[in-house]
């Protein structure tokens, strides 16, 4: 609160994202609406949940704040970038599976997740006869296992995991951030939740019919995710819903955003340069 007041006092312009439920409840406080030109929630409405009677009733009192749904943000690899990556990988696009439970066990079921994404990994190239790579997370400690017809990762940049998400028959995910990209590129997902925030994310995509929803053991990602890999019209299918639930890249809108702020100057209450 301290930061954006003082920004507010030189005349910056000022724009929250927010990505959690308590985030976005924090944006919504007085103080901080008093202080924010833009607030811009890091899901898409039918993922992160409409604005509530609440929220709509806060900003009709404060007009000047502007809340948008942003859908997600990344940055896509050129196309020879991409291609020499896969290729350092020996995986051809649309011939291996993707796997990756999160940032390598942070949270309480973290090790829980790691065992059955690593299981169900071994599975689905013995079944499949597809590559599968796993990336375990920038957070894994210790040696990185050695499976049959499996690449296994640490933590990648993240313009690389795009490239991975994006060149892939199908993608095994948590409910973070990585499964919202993997849908506004068009993938076919299986997804478990694995956080506490993750849950009710997944159960919206799964009602709308956008992923194959699966618990949290090996032989339910695995059975799944062979399903989709094998059954080219399942996973058709799946992809046509993805594509017709309209999740884009919002980096243009956050570029054209920010740029309009800059050409509006400092806030009206202040004359100070931005």
């Amino acid at each position: 609160t301290a930061q954006l007041r003082a920004a507010r006092r030189i005349g910056a312009r000022t724009v929250f994202v927010s990505s959690r439920p308590g985030k976005r409840w924090t944006a919504f406080r007085w103080r901080w609406l008093a202080a924010l030109d833009a607030h811009w929630i890091a899901y898409p409405a039918f993922l992160a949940g409409e604005l509530s009677w609440w929220e709509r009733s806060k900003l009709r009192l404060r007009p000047g704040v502007s809340v948008t749904f942003l859908g997600t943000v990344f940055a896509e690899p050129d196309e020879e970038r991409r291609a020499e990556f896969l290729r350092s990988l020996d995986v051809e696009e649309d011939r291996y599976v993707l796997l990756a439970p999160g940032g390598g066990g942070a949270h309480r079921r973290g090790p829980a997740a790691l065992d059955a994404f690593v299981r169900a990994a071994r599975e689905i190239a013995a079944v499949t006869g597809l590559r599968a790579v796993l990336v375990l997370g920038p957070a894994h400690r210790g040696e990185l296992p050695a499976i049959d017809g499996v690449r296994v990762l640490g933590g990648v940049a993240s313009s690389d995991m795009i490239a991975l998400v994006g060149g892939a028959r199908v993608a095994v995910l948590n409910g973070g951030s990585t499964l919202t990209q993997a849908l506004a590129l068009g993938r076919a997902c299986v997804a478990t939740a694995i956080a506490d925030d993750q849950t009710e994310r997944v159960r919206r995509c799964a009602a709308l019919g956008l992923i194959e929803v699966s618990a949290l053991d090996a032989a339910s990602l695995s059975a799944r995710a062979n399903r989709l890999a094998t059954d080219d019209s399942t996973r058709d299918d799946l992809q046509r819903r993805v594509r017709e639930a309209g999740l884009h890249n919002g980096l243009e809108f956050a570029i054209d955003g920010l740029e309009a702020l800059l050409d509006a100057g400092p806030p009206a209450s202040n004359g100070a340069r931005p």
